[in-house]
């Protein structure tokens, strides 16, 4: 019995991310197209006390999507677009300036499904410190005898 619950496990990990992450190749579009848009994504705080804003919950999920990369390949795509995404934040002199200051300051969840694990750090941080931790997890849990190098370049 539990050699069926552990091939269902596998099947059901192989499946994720849902298909709703899909919101990912609208957003790498308006990233890619539209210099406002990215400004928004970065400074825009939430509208509910409390909630994560808009770019604290993109890094949450391109957290995830790093940890998890090589499970299937829907899930190795939707890590490349976010990485597209992170390279177009970060190579805007205005945005990386702006996501280094004191203003975008932001609380995020990284995944921490498997180990090793980063150090847990309460409070808000500077969102490049987030995305440097979101880069080291990536490396440190898609190390594996068969390299994607695509995700490494």
């Amino acid at each position: 019995m539990s050699g069926q619950s552990t091939a269902r496990t596998k099947l059901t990990l192989t499946v994720r991310p849902d298909s709703e992450a899909g919101i990912l190749l609208s957003t790498y579009e308006f990233a890619n197209a539209n210099k406002l848009f990215c400004f928004n994504l970065v400074t825009l705080p939430s509208h509910i006390k409390g909630e994560a804003s808009a770019l604290s919950s993109f890094l949450s999920l391109t957290s995830y999507l790093f940890q998890h990369a090589h499970r299937s390949f829907r899930s190795s795509l939707y890590t490349y677009i976010s990485l597209f995404i992170l390279q177009i934040l970060v190579e805007d002199q205005i945005l990386i300036k702006r996501m280094c200051g004191e203003e975008s300051k932001t609380s995020v969840r990284l995944c921490r499904q498997r180990q090793p694990y980063l150090p847990v750090i309460r409070g808000s941080r500077p969102a490049t410190s987030v995305i440097l931790d979101i880069m080291i997890d990536g490396i440190n849990h898609n190390l594996r005898r068969r390299l994607d190098a695509e995700f490494y370049m």
